[in-house]
């Protein structure tokens, strides 16, 4: 099952996705110009670990937009996609 999770704390936005029976995380820091992620986008880090979704263009996508959304049905939405990617994967 997916799962997202935003955490704020100390000035840091921290987002954590379970996928695939891992967890990916990311953190919007501040810095002098604004703030900066600390580790590559969701996508990048999956790609990272598991260099056969390399061509899965809407898995990638997905990874990617769910970092910046801010509508509820729109993650709801992410995660459902998210979720038949590990049903199919499993097969």
């Amino acid at each position: 099952m997916a799962k997202l999770t935003k955490t704020y704390e100390n000035r840091i936005e921290k987002i954590e996705l379970e996928f695939m029976g891992e967890k990916y995380d990311y953190s919007m820091i501040e810095d002098d110009d604004g703030r900066t992620g600390d580790k590559p986008f969701f996508d990048v880090q999956l790609k990272n670990k598991h260099p056969e979704f390399e061509g899965e263009d809407d898995l990638m996508e997905a990874l990617d937009r769910i970092l910046f959304e801010s509508y509820e049905d729109d993650i709801f939405e992410i995660l459902e996609q998210l979720e038949e990617w590990e049903y199919d994967d499993r097969e």
